[in-house]
């Protein structure tokens, strides 16, 4: 792996794909007040989220084709102009219905995001080293969610929830200026005739290998989209804290999942891919489960939705890098589309559930718990078939 190629191209798809973290989490600690302002029950501003997350998961069936024909670098910049155009609107929103319009362009553009930060890796790595940079990939990624909280709270507290808006559409420009004059190109076969578009999703999707660890890896993502979109309804309209609390507590499990994806790229020396995964799993039932007993045991507080949420996301840093890199291992000609389906099903899959976790009033941490314990039991019925002997499937 050359190392300095490697962290120049690390930093560019980081800050790239930092457009959508930020946009996802930025605004949690502020979402009683953009309820007061538009006159909406808190809980309702978790269909901004979701109206993110369902462009942002369908726009990268759309970028993953094309840039594999027409190359990634020019896809960068396209859908770095569409965010650039949300993030606008967004600052100028004077009702919900033009936030959900901002919230929605905003998805549209940062897709691209979604697409890049599995597919250039693909484009210049392949086992061991696609395995590590996969994990370098999702180490480097989770300190934008540790930031987006924190500077929201803080934008919120001094300037009113618009200025987040305004940050991301200064911090789009800046990463549009980036990716013209520092990335480089990493499709080798732009120009050259390849596999239509329609040919190459039946393709990857002809692949029980990748069609198996996509299940759990939409799952998991779809878990961690829920939790985040009901934080700042937990911590702030049930228990009442203050914005700038909310965003302290909000980043608490976050490193849990950094710990895991560093953890993943260690174990795969000498650990299999089975074995990875199943101590995923494990760590997503433990961490799921428990926060659905506090629950229903009626206990109430910071602690008891943290530890388990801290728990689940380990379980998904384990999960993550590893069950990508077996995704996206069988298709070197391919990997715009495979990086496309990949995202682009985990962030509809997440943006779904979130829109019906909203729907669902919320007076404890049980829905989101329920929730959580459903997709990890979907992610364990799914990995015990696929990675099951008698499975047949592909060797990773």
């Amino acid at each position: 792996m050359k190392q300095q190629g490697f962290f120049q191209v690390l930093f560019v798809i980081v800050v790239l794909t930092a457009c959508g973290q930020l946009t996802n989490t930025i605004y949690v600690p502020t979402m009683s007040q953009m309820a007061a302002d538009f006159g909406v029950v808190p809980g309702t501003v978790q269909a901004a989220i979701a109206l993110y997350l369902i462009p942002y998961g369908i726009s990268q069936f759309l970028y993953g084709p094309l840039s594999d024909r027409f190359g990634r670098k020019p896809l960068m910049l396209i859908g770095l102009v569409i965010f650039i155009a949300g993030s606008l609107i967004g600052s100028f929103a004077h009702s919900f219905e033009m936030l959900l319009l901002a919230s929605f362009v905003q998805g549209m553009g940062t897709g691209v995001g979604g697409v890049m930060a599995r597919t250039v890796m693909r484009d210049l790595y392949s086992g061991l080293h696609l395995q590590r940079a996969n994990s370098y990939i999702s180490m480097a990624l989770i300190f934008t969610p540790l930031m987006a909280p924190m500077l929201g709270g803080f934008l919120g507290t001094a300037f009113g929830w618009q200025a987040s808006f305004w940050f991301l559409t200064g911090f789009g420009v800046l990463v549009w200026l980036l990716v013209l004059g520092r990335f480089g190109e990493t499709h080798k076969n732009v120009g050259k005739r390849s596999m239509g578009a329609l040919a190459s999703y039946r393709y990857v999707l002809s692949n029980v290998q990748f069609n198996g660890f996509m299940i759990s890896l939409v799952a998991t993502f779809a878990g961690i989209a829920v939790f985040e979109a009901a934080a700042g309804v937990l911590f702030g309209e049930l228990m009442g804290l203050d914005p700038r609390v909310i965003s302290v507590l909000f980043v608490i499990p976050i490193p849990g999942y950094l710990f895991g994806s560093w953890l993943a790229g260690q174990m795969a020396k000498k650990h299999s891919l089975e074995s990875i995964i199943g101590r995923g799993v494990v760590m997503l039932v433990i961490g799921s489960g428990s926060m659905l007993v506090a629950g229903l045991m009626g206990y109430l507080n910071a602690w008891v939705i943290l530890v388990p949420a801290t728990l689940y996301f380990l379980g998904s840093g384990l999960l993550f890098p590893t069950a990508t890199t077996a995704a996206l291992e069988p298709f070197p000609e391919n990997a715009g589309v495979a990086g496309a389906v990949l995202g682009g099903m985990q962030n509809l899959g997440g943006g779904l559930v979130t829109l019906v976790a909203a729907s669902i009033p919320m007076a404890s941490q049980v829905p989101v718990a329920a929730i959580l314990c459903v997709l990890t039991l979907l992610v364990v019925m799914t990995v015990r078939i696929l990675l099951a002997p008698a499975a047949g499937r592909a060797t990773v």
